[in-house]
């Protein structure tokens, strides 16, 4: 069943969390329960969760006191709270206090099922896409040219520098497409031996050639009515290329040593970190097979232009590697974030990731991480964006002009898009402008 979100369930009720467990995932939710709600601040780093139900009245505990704690750390997550003794007061009170919906018991399952569904597709501060993490307005558009991806059966074509996660976007398409429950192949085309190349792809039968003792079957084969992900295609033999084009043109693949084609259902996902034109300038890409693969481009921003995403990257990864490596380090100082926030990432999300685990490894045992964790060679970089956004020297007065131009429009379009958490329509309509002239500005063409 096709995923729907992450919902916590929270609530001291262990009838209540075993329902809503039961309805939940029976309906394509990942549905998280827990029962002391002095445990959901870090859970929520952990899971990042689409929507929080959270019951009102606990054991030692106000509900309404723990959505402002919720509230606090968490500014745009959704709560909506779920109480048995319902009040006008108590539902104004916490509606001033964030949250969401105002859910009493008992409710009907259908209903209650109903006004999840609503409430998942809610804009929240932390957005999560099949475990991507970003609320900044480029990932937010990612996000939603994904799930439309998803929907297509067209071939898609992502680009993004080293770390940013393409493989990522190619399970999510999968995973959130009818192809879903069928096969994904991952296909890294750096480490394919020139000499497998079409064993490997395509099969081969018994007595094809020295060795082939058994029939095998192709990765390409073995992915038959799901996705192949094609990563770093630029890097693909370049004589095989041909053969590798015929194939996706004609959707039927011939085993080494075989005579009768063996038909294709299959969705071909690529991804590469050059930029294809100059990848086909540098005969590393064939334009044709370009052109064939390049039906539903896809470019993924590095870390250093969606820095608003940095801070709940971090605290997500410092969640799950204190767990992981049983420190009880439960946040960075603000100095430490701000730091953070300020470096360019040449590794992007890898680094990141990276960088965090060591800090929670070699780190003493403290609760926070400070600035001087850090290490000194991020500590002392400066961000260069802005910088070479203002060297204007050496060029023509249209040139500059043009560059200005373009800032001004990224800028423009950031403020929009966080002015109307994240919808395009909205966007778009306010600023007088059509969703594809909306996008074409983002992606810079």
């Amino acid at each position: 069943m096709k995923k729907r979100g992450t919902v916590l369930v929270v609530d001291d009720d262990d009838g209540i969390r075993s329902m809503c467990k039961e309805l939940l995932s029976s309906n394509g939710y990942s549905c998280i329960t827990q029962k002391d709600p002095e445990h959901i601040i870090s859970q929520i780093q952990t899971v990042l969760p689409e929507l929080i139900v959270l019951d009102q009245n606990f054991n030692g505990s106000c509900g309404l006191d723990v959505l402002k704690n919720i509230k606090g750390e968490f500014p745009g997550q959704n709560v909506a709270m779920f109480t048995g003794v319902g009040t006008i007061e108590s539902a104004i009170t916490a509606t001033r206090l964030g949250a969401c919906d105002y859910i009493t018991k008992p409710i009907p399952p259908s209903d209650f099922l109903s006004r999840i569904t609503d409430l998942v597709k809610k804009p929240s501060e932390i957005s999560v896409f099949d475990k991507m993490i970003g609320k900044s307005p480029a990932m937010i558009m990612l996000f939603e040219r994904i799930e439309k991806a998803s929907k297509s059966d067209a071939d898609v074509f992502t680009y993004g520098e080293s770390g940013t996660g393409k493989e990522l976007v190619a399970r999510a398409i999968h995973e959130n497409s009818p192809r879903y429950d069928k096969p994904f192949i991952a296909i890294d085309c750096v480490s394919l031996p020139p000499s497998q190349i079409e064993s490997e792809l395509f099969g081969h039968e018994r007595g094809a050639f020295t060795g082939a003792n058994s029939r095998r079957v192709g990765l390409l084969e073995q992915a038959n009515g799901g996705t192949i992900f094609l990563d770093e295609i630029t890097e693909f033999n370049i004589d095989m290329q041909p053969k590798l084009l015929r194939v996706l043109e004609e959707r039927c693949v011939r085993r080494v040593g075989g005579r009768n084609p063996v038909t294709l259902d299959i969705r071909i996902v690529s991804a590469t970190n050059r930029r294809p034109e100059e990848a086909i300038t540098d005969n590393r890409l064939r334009a044709d097979l370009f052109y064939r693969l390049n039906v539903l481009p896809l470019d993924i921003p590095p870390l250093r232009e969606r820095s608003d995403d940095i801070i709940a990257i971090a605290n997500h990864y410092l969640t799950n590697f204190s767990m992981k490596h049983n420190r009880k380090i439960k946040k960075f100082s603000k100095d430490a974030l701000n730091v953070l926030r300020h470096y360019e990432w040449p590794g992007n999300i890898r680094q990141l990731k990276n960088l965090v685990e060591q800090l929670v490894v070699f780190t003493n045992q403290a609760t926070e991480l400070s600035m001087h964790d850090i290490p000194r060679a991020i500590r002392s970089a400066k961000k260069k964006s802005m910088e070479l956004s203002d060297d204007l020297n050496g060029l023509t007065f249209k040139e500059a002009r043009k560059r200005k131009m373009k800032e001004f429009e990224l800028q423009y379009i950031k403020q929009l898009l966080e002015k109307h958490n994240g919808n395009v329509s909205k966007a778009a309509l306010s600023a007088g402008l059509h969703r594809s002239t909306l996008y074409r500005i983002c992606e810079g063409n």
